[in-house]
């Protein structure tokens, strides 16, 4: 009987307890706070010559809608162009207002001509360093580069998660289509950069390198140990040929448009060249490409 009352009263005491108790809250760990925290992320990126030129149904500004409809499919975190000039810079911004947008024109200094933009989501990432810099041997400084007939440049963007603080980086090119040392030196100037600006974060490079795959230029790419999504890819899609020039009758079956990353990328889901026609034409002379890939902070 006793031990019944006993029983009773320590059951009443801990009810009573129960009605005044207010859990201590758990505090929310920042990854940033933690040292040596690794941060993953799934991103997708693109890479899209959209083609400076053209005329009637291939005219830019009838163009400019099929190209933000490619990439309004994806939804990339960020994507490069090329052959972007200043009205591709005025047109698809508003078709396209998620997206904010680094890089200048490669003629001068203060920008203007052909620029290699890259376009990032505004709200969901943070700008903390961009720039252009010259593929030559004066980055810093508007210039055309050995034997190359233009001049040529790299856009990049240090982009940083708002919720999660992941950080990456993307670089993004067009290079000679003649020089052939140019689009060697080219790599050499883009690595010296990613040393210097992204030492230990994961790393994009996109763009339309003029040459093909497997070619000296392509495997100096490797050797400077970044490595192509496409044979990363656990799937890939649209078969090789990026540049198609509004012909099915192409050079060679390869691509000249790439996006290379470097050894934070953990997995790369899938790899496509984006190939379908929209109401029967081609967006722009190239296919754009896709990857979908999971990037990996420290």
């Amino acid at each position: 009987m006793i031990d019944k009352i006993i029983s009773a009263f320590f059951s009443l005491v801990t009810a009573v307890m129960m009605l005044f108790y207010t859990p201590t809250p758990v505090a929310q760990v920042n990854p940033e706070t933690i040292p040596n925290a690794k941060i993953s992320q799934d991103i997708t990126v693109m890479s899209y010559n959209v083609y400076i030129k053209g005329a009637g149904e291939k005219s830019p500004e009838n163009r400019t809608p099929l190209v933000a409809e490619k990439i309004k499919k994806h939804s990339p975190d960020s994507f490069g162009l090329q052959e972007a000039d200043e009205g591709w810079i005025e047109r698809l911004p508003a078709l396209m207002t998620e997206y904010a947008y680094v890089g200048i024109g490669r003629n001068s200094n203060e920008g203007g001509g052909e620029a290699s933009p890259i376009f990032y989501k505004k709200d969901k990432y943070e700008l903390v360093a961009s720039g252009t810099f010259w593929l030559s041997k004066t980055p810093e400084k508007a210039s055309k580069g050995w034997d190359a007939m233009f001049k040529r440049i790299c856009t990049y963007a240090v982009l940083k998660d708002k919720t999660t603080g992941f950080t990456y980086a993307h670089f993004n090119a067009h290079f000679d289509h003649l020089g052939v040392i140019a689009r060697l030196e080219s790599v050499a100037v883009i690595a010296e950069k990613i040393a210097e600006i992204a030492p230990d974060m994961p790393v994009i490079f996109s763009g339309d390198l003029n040459d093909y795959e497997g070619g000296d230029m392509y495997n100096r790419v490797l050797e400077s140990g970044l490595k192509d999504t496409k044979y990363l890819a656990k799937t890939t899609s649209g078969g090789n040929v990026t540049y198609h020039g509004y012909s099915d009758l192409v050079e060679k079956e390869a691509p000249i448009d790439f996006i290379f990353t470097n050894a934070f990328a953990s997995k790369v889901e899938s790899y496509a060249v984006e190939s379908e026609k929209i109401n029967g034409i081609y967006a722009s002379d190239h296919h754009p490409v896709v990857a979908k890939l999971t990037l990996i902070n420290g």
